[in-house]
């Protein structure tokens, strides 16, 4: 028999020796990142476990987040790309789903935002919905040694790396002021690009519960930090968040730098798949992501609404629709973002971004 509950503290061990012996697993579904949601911007959790025989078969992150309008939703997961159900077959999956159906409406919330991904072995399957709308994630298959992948690659890109290895510029990794050194080029990046930073405190608690399960990479210029990334584990799987560069220095080929020094990374921790995340097909952070080999992994998100809770089920391609249609608004907003002072973006960030679920 199945038995299905809420996680607790006692249970954080078997869901993340779960999490990492999954397929499709990615970072986000450890029980750190939920941590990170609570102790970061007060987020409340009801992520479910499965078991049986006592042994874990499934389990089902979900975040409770108030949007900027203040009405409440369920997030599987909030401010990522997948954090949908992990289990052993597609029946317990549904049942952990049902159950969280259950949640949706005795919380007396309305909306359930599920952020699914077709599976790992999936990876570079042109799907109808996937060819509508575009969403994946990029995932790069690792060999074995940072040798056989760098002689993969173009001779243009091997060519790009070496020059920024040849100038004068440094790699930290985890060293003691990592976090207030990526913080630095990236707020100025998500400045640059129109959107709202998340908050210092945010990366601190996520340093801080991912323990060994994180990676801080800065590249520096005669000690200024000018590319940053976060790099992410689960087991054999890789994820990257968070990567900044500054766009003056574009010319020293930090940006090269910074995702091979990341990848190196990921395969002498001994991981199979480094996933680059989201893209919009054919766009431009999708050739950058493709030029080192990645496969696009369809996205499937779903939003389910309790009051309707058999027929409500939108697609993928009607959702993203849905983010399409308000994209002139998104447009608009982001370049006056881009003409706010810099410590102003960061004081608004600071405030707004928890109520941002992407």
């Amino acid at each position: 028999m199945i038995k299905i509950t809420q996680l607790t503290l006692q249970n954080y061990s078997a869901w993340d020796d779960y999490v990492k012996c999954h397929p499709n697993s990615t970072p986000y579904h450890l029980a750190a990142y939920s941590l990170t949601t609570s102790q970061a911007y007060s987020l409340t959790s009801v992520n479910l476990i499965a078991k049986q025989n006592n042994d874990v078969v499934g389990i089902l992150p979900i975040c409770i987040l108030k949007s900027l309008t203040l009405r409440k939703g369920f997030y599987s997961l909030p401010y990522c790309d997948a954090g949908a159900c992990l289990a052993n077959n597609n029946e317990i999956a549904q049942l952990l789903i049902s159950k969280g159906k259950e949640l949706l409406k005795l919380h007396n919330i309305k909306l359930w935002e599920y952020r699914d991904c077709a599976n790992i072995d999936e990876i570079d399957i042109l799907k109808k919905d996937f060819i509508q709308t575009g969403k994946v994630r990029m995932i790069l298959p690792l060999p074995a040694s940072c040798e056989g992948l760098f002689n993969n690659f173009s001779a243009k890109l091997r060519n790009q790396i070496r020059k920024a290895k040849k100038n004068e510029l440094s790699v930290t990794i985890n060293s003691p002021p990592c976090i207030q050194e990526f913080y630095y080029v990236y707020c100025r990046n998500m400045k640059a690009l129109g959107s709202p930073p998340h908050s210092l405190t945010w990366f601190e608690t996520l340093k801080e519960n991912y323990k060994t399960d994180i990676n801080v990479v800065v590249i520096k210029r005669h000690k200024k930090p000018i590319a940053a990334g976060i790099q992410l584990f689960s087991g054999n799987n890789c994820s990257i968040p968070w990567a900044a560069s500054l766009r003056k220095y574009n010319h020293l080929n930090a940006n090269m730098l910074l995702y091979w020094s990341l990848l190196e990374l990921a395969i002498d921790s001994q991981c199979t798949n480094f996933d680059f995340g989201r893209s919009t097909f054919g766009e431009n952070t999708y050739r950058f992501k493709k030029q080192w080999g990645a496969l696009p992994l369809a996205l499937n998100w779903q939003t389910w609404d309790s009051e309707v809770i058999i027929d409500s089920e939108i697609t993928n391609t009607q959702y993203f629709k849905t983010i399409k249609a308000t994209s002139m608004v998104r447009v608009t907003l982001a370049k006056l973002w881009t003409l706010l002072p810099l410590f102003i973006t960061i004081l608004l960030g600071n405030r707004i971004r928890k109520y941002l679920s992407l």
